[in-house]
């Protein structure tokens, strides 16, 4: 580019592009309702206290084979958990959604343990908690037996 051109551009830059809008997810979908699940195991298992929002993220069908999903995380700075949408469907029971909200909200409550050489998301004290989930054996036995095969079509 020469000078001439540089200085052009320089005095009148291009407009930026119109930025999409992405529409505001709702906690409530097609068929699971994540305010109602998180409100049920807040109460039962938390007392109530949290106060953490829930909605989903991500794209319902992907076109691309999926070697690792993530079904869910917990935004320690908003104070928001996140399923994906995929969970969304009626390949997933209700309590394997239920054990995937539970484990991002225990998130909040068992924060990682930062060592010299890693941060230890899953430690020993957040294990603990999570087995005492009424479903957790349950889901995790679904997990073992279906998730591969649902996530990889």
């Amino acid at each position: 580019m020469n000078w001439v051109r540089k200085l052009k551009r320089f005095l009148n830059p291009p407009s930026p592009k119109p930025r999409m809008r992405k529409e505001k997810a709702s906690p409530v979908s097609r068929i699971y309702d994540l305010q109602s699940i998180y409100q049920e195991i807040n109460i039962e298992y938390f007392e109530g206290k949290l106060q953490l929002s829930i909605d989903w993220f991500g794209r319902e069908k992907t076109s691309r084979k999926i070697s690792r999903k993530v079904l869910g995380y917990y935004d320690d700075r908003r104070k928001s958990i996140k399923i994906h949408r995929s969970l969304d469907s009626p390949s997933f029971p209700h309590f394997f959604l239920s054990y995937v909200v539970y484990h991002e909200m225990l998130h909040s409550v068992e924060p990682p343990i930062v060592g010299r050489k890693r941060r230890r998301v899953h430690h020993e004290g957040f294990r603990d908690k999570e087995k005492q989930f009424h479903s957790y054996a349950m889901a995790k036995q679904w997990e073992k037996e279906h998730l591969a095969k649902i996530l990889h079509g």
